[in-house]
């Protein structure tokens, strides 16, 4: 899905430590250039156009919304961080190959990017737990993934999933919220059920690892609380 507006501006909140950045999938930068400057200050000007620009706009069908798309690794640079690409096959030439469906060490990164990624692995438990492994104590994950996206991965993900999952290995949840184009959803429940009327609902969240423990599977957590 890309790194939209949105997602650039909640890295540029919560995530300045700078270091290693890690993203799963090329990042796509689909950031107007008000939020490079209001992200960035005067560095933006010295972002150059990504070279596929054109046909990134008009793959994510913003001809004409987005005058161009930055260049992905100029942008994460100038927010402090050396990136590094995993896929499982090269679309841009520069990823590292990586199968996420199955156990892998991708070493330890200061942040790791999640555009909308785990939605389309079929094992899509053990990609997340590949990224979230891959995430040194201090550091963060970004996730920007499908709530009511039918049929545009494999999967689509409840907050449920993410208080499930992420507290329990020695994650902090730092924000989350529902997004529906045009509109802002806001807050979501942890655990209790909702309901919307919004359709391609996505959910966005930014989570530390304050803790260096083995990521495991876990229960969901109101039946969880029953069992203990």
């Amino acid at each position: 899905m890309g790194v939209n507006a949105r997602v650039f501006d909640l890295i540029v909140q919560h995530c300045k430590q700078g270091g290693k950045a890690l993203s799963a999938g090329y990042p796509d930068m689909l950031v107007p250039l008000e939020n490079l400057m209001n992200g960035l200050g005067g560095q933006a000007i010295t972002i150059p156009k990504d070279e596929a620009s054109d046909t990134i706009i008009n793959m994510h069908g913003l001809a004409g919304k987005l005058k161009y798309a930055p260049d992905a690794r100029a942008v994460f640079k100038a927010l402090g961080y050396d990136l590094t690409v995993i896929d499982i096959y090269q679309e841009r030439g520069c990823e590292r190959i990586v199968d996420l469906n199955y156990p892998a060490e991708i070493g330890e990164y200061d942040l790791v990017v999640d555009h909308g990624t785990i939605e389309h692995c079929f094992n899509i438990a053990q990609a997340a737990i590949n990224l979230a492994s891959a995430v040194k104590v201090g550091g963060h994950i970004v996730q920007h993934l499908p709530m009511s996206m039918f049929n545009h991965g494999l999967y689509n993900l409840n907050p449920t999933w993410f208080w499930s999952f992420y507290p329990k290995n020695g994650f902090e949840i730092l924000h989350m919220e529902g997004f529906a184009y045009p509109n802002q959803i806001g807050e979501l429940p942890k655990h209790d059920l909702f309901t919307v009327t919004a359709q391609n609902m996505l959910i966005t969240v930014v989570a530390k690892r304050v803790e260096k423990k083995p990521i495991s599977y876990q229960m969901q957590q109101k039946y969880a609380a029953e069992v203990a």
